[in-house]
This record gives structure tokens, C-alpha cells and sequence, in this order.
């Protein structure tokens, strides 16, 4: 990273598949919720990681996603999920890809309680690091909206949808983050759903035309997230997990491969927000995820292509 100029590690530690983070406050979690007791980072790992990185240069921002992407935190915490419904019927699977119990429930006191201390000691460990990524991508309201708990809920609180519940939450784990010195940083889709955030958190644009049909192209969210006053960092056109398929036998065919296109963007490509709004891109990220690597290939799908993103 550092003979490439990079200067941030995105460390998004945590999904729905594993909770490999050791903390000593929750050790259940990875108890629970580890892929395995041998695919984890020990205190002492973790700390070897942010000091090898801060001797080169290199700060470490943590994401620990909620309130969706957490069934691994769930297996330690199992009354924390919300039970999706299928009309009366509790623990179902209705939504495709997604499991019947993966979601945090915001409207339990409980899991706010666990949010404070959990944040406290992540910023504790973190401390040279100012942010904190808090994820809240990916989150699917219908399961929270089959769920005749959370409906009373809503009632009681004037609350009508899942973007009023989600601002709900949102704000209260905005608030704890502020409550104990640390910056919020969260995927696009808190914002793009109509949450309104406070004007210190950082957005990631990841979203494109390119990787969501029906989606805008990221120049249009970036555009609209700056000129609304918030910083953001983009991601949306350098996601290396992207395979090209076909030939590259000609010169034209070898220019359509995913380095010389990342080389080639121009940030500011469509851009339609004023001078002040382009200072608020503080910067790009090329994100790698898992969906077709694993230890045998993950320094091959990572090196040298993502030189081109830093150059």
C-alpha cells in the first residue's frame, strides 16, 4: 500500500458470515459467531495491524456494519434480530438472498445498551483513528415492516415506514459516536433512502449504473452528496472484485479491461456541484470483496491491478 501512495485501510472486519473481531467486553461474539476459532483477530492482532500500518503512513478506519450484514453477531446475540414474517408466521426467509433473522431489531433498548459499550471499547482500541465506519448499507425494511412488534412500535412513535426507523436508529448511534469522540462514516444507502444525517459524516458512494442497473451513475451521487455539504469518498467505479469477461486480443478489446479503465476516470466526470462541493471528495477507495476470492487468489486479484486506482 505505501509504495502505491495509499494512506487508508478500510478494514470492514465483520459480516453476516463471520464476527472474527475478539472483544474482550463481548468475547461471545466470536465464541458464536467466528467462521471458526482459528479464523479470528486476537486483541493482539489487531493491534499488530494498526501499528504496522501507522509506521508506514497508513491510518486504519474499522467498519463494524449494523443494523443489517449482522447474522454472525446474531449467533451470539440472537434477541437482538428482528423475526422477519411471512404474514403470521415468524423466522421466514422471504426475501431471496437474505436469512429470516439478520437485521437488527432498533426498537429493543437492549441493543443500544450493547452499541455504547461495544463502540467505547472499539474507539478504546482504535485510538489514533478518529472515524469509525458504521456500514448501515444493505438494510431491508420489509422485514422490519412484516414484523407486527415493530409495527406497534411505529404506531406508538408516529413513525409510518423503514426510513423513519432507520433515521430512529441512525440518530441514536450517531449521537453515541459523537458521546465518545469518534467520526461516522456509512455507505451511501442510509443517506440515499432519505435519512437525514448530521453534516460531519462522511458518505461512501458505491453505487453505479455499472453494478446496479437500475441505479444512477456514482458521478450523480457524488455531485449531489457534495453539494448538500457532505464530505464523501468514492469507491462506485474501483470495485476490483468486478471480473471482465472474453478476449483481450486486440489493442481496442485489452482497453476495455478494468485497470485502464480505472487509470482512466476522471473524478470529476459529470460532475455537476459548484467549486466548494468538489473540496469534499477528501478521496477514493478501491474496495475488494469476496464474492470470487479467497486466500489462494486474494493477492492476485489485489496486486498489481489496484496500482492503476492509485496512480
Amino acid at each position: 500500500m505505501v509504495y502505491n501512495k495509499f494512506n487508508v485501510f478500510h478494514w470492514h472486519i465483520t459480516d453476516d458470515q463471520s464476527w472474527p473481531f475478539v472483544s474482550q467486553k463481548f468475547p461471545q461474539l466470536t465464541e458464536k459467531g467466528a467462521f471458526s476459532s482459528d479464523h479470528v483477530y486476537t486483541p493482539d492482532d489487531v493491534q499488530d495491524i494498526i501499528e504496522h500500518a501507522r509506521l508506514r503512513g497508513i491510518r486504519t478506519i474499522p467498519e463494524f456494519d449494523t443494523p443489517g450484514h449482522v447474522a454472525a453477531l446474531g449467533r451470539a446475540f440472537p434477541e437482538f434480530l428482528t423475526d422477519c414474517y411471512n404474514g403470521s408466521i415468524a423466522g421466514q426467509a422471504i426475501y431471496g438472498v437474505h436469512a429470516e433473522r439478520e437485521i437488527l431489531d432498533p426498537t429493543k433498548e437492549e441493543v443500544y445498551k450493547f452499541m455504547n459499550e461495544f463502540l467505547k471499547e472499539v474507539k478504546n482500541i482504535f485510538k489514533y483513528e478518529s472515524y469509525i465506519h458504521l456500514g448501515m448499507d444493505e438494510v431491508y425494511p420489509a422485514c422490519w415492516m412484516s414484523n407486527p412488534n415493530i409495527q406497534n412500535f411505529l404506531k406508538e412513535n408516529n413513525m409510518s415506514n423503514g426510513t423513519d426507523l432507520m433515521t430512529y436508529y441512525s440518530k441514536q448511534i450517531l449521537k453515541l459516536m459523537k458521546s465518545i469522540g469518534g467520526k461516522s462514516m456509512v455507505w451511501q444507502d442510509i443517506w440515499d433512502d432519505g435519512v437525514k444525517l448530521p453534516s460531519d459524516t462522511v458518505i461512501e458512494i458505491w453505487k453505479d449504473t455499472s453494478l446496479l442497473s437500475n441505479s444512477p451513475s456514482w458521478s450523480y451521487y457524488l455531485s449531489k452528496a457534495t453539494s448538500e455539504g457532505y464530505d464523501a469518498v468514492l469507491a462506485a467505479p474501483f470495485y476490483l472484485n468486478m471480473i471482465s469477461y472474453g478476449k483481450y486480443n486486440t489493442p481496442e478489446s485489452v482497453m476495455n479491461l478494468e485497470f485502464f479503465k480505472w487509470y482512466n476516470i476522471d473524478l470529476f466526470e459529470n460532475f455537476t456541484g459548484d467549486n466548494i462541493a468538489r473540496q469534499r471528495l477528501i478521496g477514493g477507495e478501491a474496495a475488494l470483496w469476496a464474492e470470487f476470492i479467497d486466500g489462494t487468489n486474494s493477492l492476485s486479484r489485489l496486486w498489481p491491478r489496484v496500482s492503476a486506482v492509485a496512480c
